[in-house]
């Protein structure tokens, strides 16, 4: 009875392996697991060649069935390590030979078992009995015997370190069915113990009658639960090592799932990213949690990073098959790069590079929204332009880098002298103008004034410490209805002017009409 019984247990079993191997032949999404048909393939020689080894009437028939067993048996558990390290992305850290070398002992074994009659190396003696309708083939241990099988354990412990890591990586479902596979894993493994020491003395191979029970489990986990799917596993490696921060939520606003990128982003706020509602750390962070939450593509810039960093967040929406909206993602992706090298492009176009004060176009632009806002509030504008005298004279007496030395250390005053509101440019070569609102004419004439002093007093040639660099400049009042072009062309004249009385002067337009 307890025979029947038994050949059909491993009937099902080889049965349920054989269609698993051919599900997974044939299903084109998974078409890439061969470890698992490996595997499988594996279980189905080693529980077939031990079906018919209890139905074996003598011990030469006993043995036969029994070698036939070890062509898979001993790379059993090699299959399953490989399988938990290419699944789960260590196997590609590891180079082909040391993949390969997981089957050097497996393969040992093998001809071990092979040529044992010879040796006696992995079973020391044997011996048969009929037991019932049984044949029990009794296998006495050598010693390569726990070589072999102090591999195995190690194999299975390794393995079950890797599933708990995926563990721990891993939310939600896929968090269950690593607590599956470590099931499996730790079944093999206790079975293997009280197979290797014995504890068991029934005469049954005790791995061959357990082991089909967590088998059926993971073939579950592979059919229904997907959990093998190279589908799936891209899914899982490109949502846990995007370089973008990924946020999934739930109709609700609930946290769902997230990957390593936006805990260590959150980490960074102070926060750590294990609560499903969000909305708990608005008190600690409102403007970073306003800006995760908006529905519209967002740019936030990180203060606790000293040369500040900026992020952009975008929403994508999620809908069901039935085109309900079910949740949706929040991405995270560090933009300071591209922002920066924006900011910089539009300094560029606006400062000059060598003066860092406005170029021409951009102090004209800011000039112009003065003059609009001038002249529906009534405010007064002046205008200065300065001209530094005989600079040809200074490149040529001593060169070009004494010439810009110059050009920097005016510029450098400049911004020392006028109010930080005031707009202060170089129109090229050795023209400078400066825009003052609000300011009353005998104001700028001081300050104009005070600069000329301050340049005309400063020794900037440090070679020749006698030569005084002194610069001529003009002064407009800005009079309703004037263009930008008509107020720089009143200073101009009187930039000219002032050159005309002998330079390092100062001269204010004065219209000839009035």
């Amino acid at each position: 009875m307890l025979l029947e019984f038994l050949t059909v247990y491993f009937f099902v079993s080889i049965v349920s392996i054989v269609y698993l191997g051919c599900y997974i032949i044939t299903n084109k999404s998974m078409s890439q697991l061969k470890d698992v048909v490996y595997l499988v393939s594996s279980f189905a020689v080693y529980f077939f060649g031990y079906m018919i080894e209890l139905h074996s009437n003598s011990m030469e028939t006993a043995l036969f069935w029994n070698q036939f067993q070890y062509f898979s048996l001993p790379f059993v558990s090699s299959f399953w390590l490989m399988l938990a390290l290419r699944r789960y992305g260590y196997l590609n850290k590891v180079i082909s030979l040391r993949g390969i070398s997981l089957f050097i002992i497996p393969t040992i074994t093998f001809f071990l078992r092979l040529t044992n009659e010879f040796h006696h190396l992995f079973y020391s003696g044997y011996s048969f009995e009929i037991a019932g309708e049984m044949g029990i083939l009794h296998l006495y241990h050598g010693p390569w015997y726990y070589v072999h099988y102090a591999y195995l354990l190690l194999q299975l412990v390794l393995a079950n370190i890797l599933f708990i890591l995926a563990f721990v990586k891993s939310r939600g479902a896929r968090q269950k069915q690593m607590i599956a596979l470590s099931a499996i894993n730790m079944v093999s493994l206790g079975v293997t113990l009280i197979t290797t020491f014995g504890i068991v003395k029934t005469g049954l191979d005790f791995n061959a009658i357990v082991l089909p029970v967590p088998g059926i489990l993971f073939s579950y986990l592979i059919i229904k639960a997907d959990v093998f799917n190279i589908n799936a596993f891209a899914r899982i490696r490109v949502f846990q090592d995007s370089d973008e921060g990924i946020i999934v939520f739930d109709e609700k606003n609930r946290i769902v799932d997230y990957n390593k990128k936006a805990y260590g982003f959150f980490e960074e706020q102070g926060l750590t990213l294990n609560s499903v509602d969000v909305s708990t750390f608005r008190a600690l962070k409102p403007k970073f949690i306003n800006a995760l939450m908006c529905a519209d593509k967002t740019i936030f810039k990180d203060s606790l990073v000293s040369d500040g960093r900026f992020f952009e967040f975008s929403t994508t929406n999620i809908v069901d098959s039935y085109q309900r909206d079910c949740g949706y993602i929040k991405s995270i992706k560090d933009v300071t790069e591209e922002i920066k090298y924006q900011m910089a492009l539009e300094h560029s176009a606006k400062i000059d590079e060598m003066s860092q004060l406005l170029n021409r176009g951009e102090f004209i632009r800011q000039t112009e929204e003065c003059v609009a806002i001038a002249e529906t509030k009534t405010r007064t504008i002046h205008l200065i332009m300065l001209d530094i005298d005989r600079f040809k004279k200074i490149n040529d007496k001593f060169g070009h880098q004494v010439g810009d030395a110059v050009i920097v250390t005016i510029s450098r005053l400049l911004k020392h002298s006028f109010r930080g509101e005031d707009i202060i440019g170089r129109f090229g070569g050795d023209e400078f103008v400066i825009m003052l609102s609000g300011v009353e004419t005998a104001d700028v004439i001081n300050r104009a004034e005070d600069f000329r002093e301050k340049l005309a007093g400063r020794r900037i040639i440090s070679s020749h410490q006698d030569y005084q660099v002194t610069a001529s400049v003009g002064i407009a009042v800005y009079k309703k209805g004037m263009t930008v072009d008509q107020l720089i062309g009143c200073a101009d004249e009187a930039l000219y002017e002032a050159k005309d009385k002998g330079r390092n002067k100062v001269c204010i337009y004065k219209d000839s009409s009035e």
